[in-house]
């Protein structure tokens, strides 16, 4: 009966050394943004409401020196010339 014990705590030891290994791996596996000096994108339109005759979509960014890859900006733009629209406006 002790040995029937001793091997459900030991499973149970385990499985809650696992579980404070993964809580642990998520925490520290969070993405940083590599140039946090410049504004932060939009990476998708599923949560960007745009005015009317404007649609959401996503395009390449220039290649610069601040930002030496290809990356995403989505946001909202014309829908007869795909020009975005203007913060102010």
């Amino acid at each position: 009966m002790k040995g029937l014990f001793l091997v459900v705590f030991l499973m149970w030891f385990v499985s809650q050394m696992n579980t404070e290994e993964t809580e642990e791996y998520v925490q520290f596996n969070v993405i940083e943004d590599p140039y946090p000096r410049l504004p932060r994108r939009n990476y998708s339109c599923s949560t960007m409401a745009c005015p009317a005759r404007h649609i959401c979509g996503c395009m390449p960014t220039p290649i610069t020196p601040e930002t030496p890859y290809r990356d995403l900006d989505c946001g909202c733009y014309h829908e007869y010339d795909m020009m975005p629209v203007c913060e102010g406006l």
